[in-house]
């Protein structure tokens, strides 16, 4: 064992480094950020993705996708037209407020919107650190119709995360 040890102090100097590595992307530690990422943290930045979410192309709506820019500013999606005049919330403090328990962390999340598909992370990605929790965000979508009316439907949205917060393939 020794020799072992003599014979290839660099190997085993790798090896040995490799597996703190790995070990560190499985507890969820940032090389970024030299720390962890509480689940808060994660929470608090999805949720800045979704409030930047109405200024994208499309945002998940009780089971269909709404997608903005249509010439009547509407979208149908199983007898449901929906008026794509959306209310943004002021910050994720407001948020938070009108949305209490909304969000969660996991590894693995069931979407009632794509059809009992179930999203996991793998293995690799998982030891490797590019994908280290799905965050999920269940929140109430306030929005005018066409003559001017606040209404409101449920939305969800769901994304991978690295162990520094990126996000990675969002739903």
């Amino acid at each position: 064992m020794m020799k072992i040890i003599k014979n290839n102090p660099i190997k085993l100097i790798s090896l040995g480094l490799l597996i703190v590595i790995l070990g560190l992307n499985c507890l969820g530690f940032c090389f970024d950020k030299m720390r962890v990422l509480s689940d808060d943290e994660k929470i608090r930045i999805a949720i800045s993705h979704v409030l930047k979410q109405y200024e994208y192309d499309k945002v998940i709506i009780d089971n269909g996708q709404v997608p903005r820019g249509e010439s009547d500013n509407s979208f149908e999606s199983e007898n449901i037209k929906f008026p794509l005049y959306p209310i943004s919330y002021r910050d994720i403090s407001e948020f938070l407020e009108l949305n209490p328990n909304c969000c969660h962390v996991t590894l693995k999340h069931k979407s009632k919107n794509y059809e009992g598909s179930a999203y996991e992370i793998g293995f690799c990605e998982f030891i490797s650190g590019q994908k280290t929790s799905i965050v999920v965000v269940h929140y109430i979508f306030k929005y005018k119709d066409s003559t001017g009316k606040v209404n409101s439907k449920t939305a969800d949205w769901f994304s991978g995360m690295n162990n520094c917060g990126q996000l990675k393939q969002e739903y």
